[in-house]
């Protein structure tokens, strides 16, 4: 079978699959500041500042900070009490109890409103979706746009066509996550078959990873 056969036939299976100073620091810190009454932030790193007068805390070394549904893990951390933001930097993950995990170099988003924005962002999504974006702006919990995106529902591994390396995958200009509604659309979108292109739209969309069919 040729090449542009193949990649044909393998193009008609892939779319139908589609289908966050004080006067002391602690070392090895545990404990939590509220950010309201009923919702503790629990924190825990290496070294702790709490600015008493600013309502700042600054944590740093191997920092984890819980509440709720979600983990944020960095290398440094900040949190603005009185307008309950989160910034954080340096090998940051956010790991959310719905199974997806985020990555990034630097975050910063408000606890509440969940809006925000993370430089160099990745993402894992169940049972095996990857994203990636050089910027990721957070509207609320459901909806995060994206510049420069890539996503493969495809697993990486050894003994895929090229080793590590996604089947396909689509690269597009810029991409919104819509969880609730189970969307993703593409801007100037392009689907990579064994990083070859094969298709190309200026609007695209697909289901989020575990969508139910339509």
């Amino acid at each position: 079978m040729s090449r542009m056969r193949f990649l044909k036939h393998l193009l008609i299976v892939m779319l139908l699959f589609i289908c966050w100073t004080q006067e002391a620091s602690a070392k090895g810190f545990k404990g939590d500041f509220t950010l309201q009454k009923d919702q503790p932030i629990n924190i825990e790193s290496d070294q702790v500042y709490y600015d008493k007068a600013r309502e700042l805390v600054y944590a740093s070394g191997n920092v984890i900070l819980w509440q709720n549904d979600q983990t944020i893990y960095a290398d440094v951390a900040y949190f603005f009490r009185n307008d309950n933001e989160i910034y954080a930097k340096g090998n940051v993950a956010i790991a959310k109890v719905d199974g997806d995990t985020y990555f990034g170099d630097e975050i910063r988003f408000n606890r509440e409103s969940y809006k925000g924005v993370v430089l160099n962002f990745k993402a894992r999504m169940p049972p095996h979706s990857t994203f990636s974006s050089t910027l990721a702006q957070m509207h609320n919990q459901d909806l995060i746009q994206l510049r420069e995106f890539t996503y493969s529902p495809c697993s990486l591994c050894e003994a895929n066509f090229f080793s590590e390396k996604p089947l396909w995958k689509i690269n597009a200009d810029g991409a919104v996550i819509d969880k609730q509604d189970e969307s993703i659309t593409y801007s100037n979108a392009r689907i990579d078959v064994l990083d070859f292109p094969v298709f190309y739209s200026p609007y695209f969309q697909t289901p989020t990873p575990g969508a139910k069919r339509r």
